[in-house]
Formats: C-alpha cells, sequence, structure tokens
C-alpha cells in the first residue's frame, strides 16, 4: 500500500512541477568594456564588433571602414 501512495505523491509532484517554474524576460548580461569589440551603450545594451547581432548595419559600416583603412582603395 505504501508503494501505490508513493507513486501516488510522485505522480502529483511530477505534474505540478511545471506550474513552479517561472520564466523571466530579463538577462542580465556582465561583460568587460573592450573598444572596439565591446562597448556599453546608455541605455544598458553592449554593441562593437563582438557585441552586435550579426548582419546589423552598423556592424557592417564598422568592418567596411576597417577594411578601408588596412588597404588602398582600387581605382
Amino acid at each position: 500500500m505504501n508503494v501505490l501512495r508513493f507513486a501516488q505523491y510522485a505522480a502529483c509532484l511530477f505534474l505540478a512541477s511545471p506550474a513552479l517554474a517561472q520564466a523571466d524576460d530579463k538577462i542580465t548580461l556582465s561583460f568587460n568594456e573592450r573598444p572596439p569589440y565591446i562597448i556599453p551603450a546608455a541605455d544598458g545594451s553592449a554593441s562593437g564588433l563582438t557585441a552586435s547581432p550579426a548582419g546589423s548595419d552598423e556592424v557592417i559600416g564598422k568592418l567596411n571602414k576597417a577594411i578601408a583603412a588596412r588597404k588602398p582603395a582600387v581605382q
């Protein structure tokens, strides 16, 4: 009888466990400031060569400027 009661108790806990989990939309990110790779913005976000989303216009512009500074333009 004790085994059956234990199984019922375990099943109740297992089924109730998703209700106990809570998700939060905010993620706290700690980073070291290393210009031009990671630069903190005034709103608390991070940007830079490695901190910006890939393909963003800001990153592409910075990369184009860095490439232009290393090589003379071909005309």
